[in-house]
């Protein structure tokens, strides 16, 4: 039995804890991300939590000028999907300069603080700054 529920409110829990997590298909080997209890693959039931490395490439991205209520105060940030180097790709903030973003950037996840919630986003690596 699961300690957790391959469910949203989980893969976020997960984020408070400082882990990108996703749900591995025990059949087919597909890794779900979002997390979920069904194969997007195969649809086997079959499953175990995994764990990202949290390494990237920006496949595209925007500056957000205009941003929802909650994120008015960060105006203005980049949002981008990154395609993780075990396949999945995810949507997140990105942690970069506006002008220094680029499509296939090297990224690596982290985290940031706001308004008491740790929200997933990704910083471009070391190697690159």
């Amino acid at each position: 039995m699961q300690e957790r529920d391959a469910s949203i409110q989980s893969f976020y829990e997960f984020i408070k804890e400082g882990k990108l997590m996703g749900t591995k298909c025990l059949k087919c080997g597909y890794i779900n991300l979002p997390p979920r209890p069904i194969c997007q693959a195969c649809g086997s039931k079959d499953w175990e939590w995994f764990q990202f490395s949290g390494k990237g490439k920006l496949e595209t991205y925007t500056i957000i000028h205009v941003p929802p209520a909650k994120f008015k105060d960060l105006a203005p940030y980049i949002v981008g999907i990154v395609k993780l180097i075990e396949g999945s790709s995810i949507t997140a903030i990105i942690k970069s300069k506006l002008d220094e973003v680029k499509i296939g950037l090297d990224l690596i996840v982290d985290y940031m603080e706001y308004k008491g919630e740790k929200l997933l986003c990704f910083k471009v690596e070391e190697s690159q700054s």
